[in-house]
Parts: structure tokens; sequence; C-alpha cells
């Protein structure tokens, strides 16, 4: 599959899942609180993750991506923007119940939370080029 038709997909989903969360219920809504677990192994957390990425400073709207981490701690994640599509591949490392990511322009740490029973994977990273900081809050893709 050609890079072109991988960023079309990409972008086609996205759209897709910004078209339904514009016809969604917009009242107050209050998330459940919390509650941080321990990663006991990288299989553990291994599959399908997305959700929505904040960056501070903020300068525009938040942006959906896609997480999808591997059983041998090899990770890749796509996020879909206005500007086009940001993504990327790495490999996990697990260090006292987190996992930790590391690059050249950056790192990352992700933890494991529970929700009214569901799993969300708290991602917090910063781009040390820029000094950008980097929040996302990740479910399992159903």
């Amino acid at each position: 599959m050609t890079a072109v038709v991988k960023t079309g997909l990409v972008l086609a989903a996205a759209c897709a899942m910004l078209s339904m969360s514009a016809c969604a219920d917009v009242g107050t809504h209050v998330k459940a609180p919390t509650k941080a677990v321990s990663i006991p192994e990288i299989q553990s957390v291994a599959g399908k993750w997305d959700g929505l990425l904040k960056r501070r400073p903020r300068t525009r709207g938040d942006d959906y991506v896609m997480l999808t981490i591997r059983p041998d701690g090899t990770y890749e994640f796509a996020s879909a923007r206005t500007i086009g599509v940001f993504g990327g591949t790495g490999t996990l490392q697990l260090m006292d119940g987190k996992l930790r990511s590391e690059g050249e322009q950056g790192h990352a740490t992700y933890t494991l939370h529970e929700r009214a029973g569901e799993q969300v994977l708290m991602v917090e990273g910063i781009d040390t080029t820029n000094d950008y900081k980097y929040r996302a809050e990740l479910t399992r893709t159903r």
C-alpha cells in the first residue's frame, strides 16, 4: 500500500470520527475519575488505542490520534491534522509499571488507568525541539 493511499485512509477515518462526534450531544459531560494501575508487561496493553491529542501551548484545536502497540513493544501512531498526517514509530520500554518512549525530538510516558471498568492509556510527552507538551487520553479501539 502506498504512502498516499495510507494517508488517504487515515484522513478518511479521522473525518468520519470527527463528523460523528460533531453530531453528539454537546451537554455537560463529567468523566468518572480514573485510578492508576501498574502495567505488568507490554503485552497487557498491546492493541489499538485512539483518542484526542492536546498540545500546550494551545495554538489550534485538538487532534485525533491512533496508536498501535505490538506485543514486542514496537508502536506506531498517526494523528490526523488539518494540515496533514503526523505519525511515527518506535519502541517502548517498561519501567516501574509505566511505558516510556524516547526519540531524537522528545520523549513520552504512558500510564495505564481504569475508569468505570474501562482501560485508559494516558500519554504525556514533550517535543524537546520546541518545548511543546502533549497529552492524550486513549481508550482501546472497538
